[in-house]
């Protein structure tokens, strides 16, 4: 069983990769939403928020968590690992790496929130893979806010993602990291805004370090039928089935966590 956390549905495009890469294993997905989004949160609480993630994921035997959250990865994966010294946790964050292999103008720009741009991780990230670079940084708690409600399209998400894109071309970047779990289900309006952009996410690289962590732990699933997902929530189970429905493109019911 993998656990897989966020503060709201945006870590259901880490778990939609995730579940490409394994699709025999059985899953365990937890929104938060009663406390969406962890973005603009003091980092004390983000951590306590965490902490209560993992102890909900716990108790469905999980035998991984993916904290599919940027702010929860930024703040809180550090002592998550120290709490559960024998859970293999695997945390998201923006690939400035992959950014920084791409540039061809050395300017590159990171959208996410407040708590992942202000962490001591994102700084350490920027530090080791961006340090002879330019980079924009823009905190777009109103993207989470959109995702949440399930508005992927139309002419405010629309009006938002142009504006993004105009400060992206005059910066002159060529490459955009979403730092934000929620910000893949708007690729289709970033990329169609940015058509001169590489967009670039984490969540394939998250699967991929999942599977690499299952294997050294030998915990690869055996091929067989496809496996389960069961989704809680800690806020409205009709509201969030009625979001994720739409986002995944497949039918969700959740129940209260």
């Amino acid at each position: 069983m993998i656990g897989v956390f966020d503060s709201g549905v945006g870590g259901l495009s880490v778990l939609r990769e995730v579940r490409k890469l394994l699709p025999h294993e059985d899953f365990v997905y937890l929104g938060d939403t009663a406390n969406v989004p962890y973005g603009g949160r003091k980092d004390e609480h983000i951590r306590q928020l965490s902490e209560a993630a993992v102890q909900t994921l716990l108790r469905y035997h999980s035998d991984l968590v993916v904290v599919a959250c940027n702010a929860a990865t930024s703040v809180a994966i550090n002592q998550l690992r120290l709490d559960y010294p024998k859970l293999p946790i695997v945390g998201v964050v923006p690939v400035l790496k992959t950014a920084a292999e791409q540039t061809k103008t050395n300017k590159i720009a990171v959208l996410a929130t407040v708590a992942t741009l202000t962490s001591r991780t994102y700084a350490d990230l920027k530090e080791q893979f961006a340090r002879d670079l330019q980079v924009l940084e823009l905190a777009l708690p109103e993207w989470v806010l959109l995702v949440e409600r399930g508005e992927l399209d139309g002419s405010t998400i629309r009006s938002s993602v142009m504006q993004v894109a105009e400060q992206v071309e005059a910066f002159g970047a060529d490459v955009v990291a979403l730092g934000c779990t929620h910000f893949p289900f708007l690729r289709p309006e970033i990329e169609q805004a940015m058509p001169m952009v590489v967009v670039l996410d984490s969540g394939p690289a998250v699967a991929r370090q999942v599977v690499r962590v299952l294997t050294a732990n030998q915990k690869l699933p055996v091929q067989g039928q496809a496996g389960s997902v069961t989704y809680l929530c800690s806020g409205d189970p009709v509201a969030f089935s009625r979001v994720a429905t739409r986002l995944l493109g497949e039918t969700v019911s959740a129940r209260k966590a």
